[in-house]
């Protein structure tokens, strides 16, 4: 098995992937900040703390 290739496919994705979440959410906080929400809309804290609970849900 040649494990530099196997990192090298593992590595050049995720790090790749990594950089352009970086760049691409930047300035989400503000932006999200800025929109008008409806009276209903949840706050923005829930949805890292309860996100993968949903999408376990949708997966069975």
């Amino acid at each position: 098995m040649n494990y530099g290739k196997l990192a090298k496919s593992v590595l050049v994705p995720v790090v790749g992937g990594s950089f352009v979440g970086i760049f691409a959410t930047r300035n989400s906080k503000e932006i999200y900040g800025k929109l008008k929400k409806p009276a209903f809309a949840p706050p923005s804290w829930t949805f890292p703390l309860l996100g993968p609970a949903f999408i376990r849900l949708w997966d069975c």
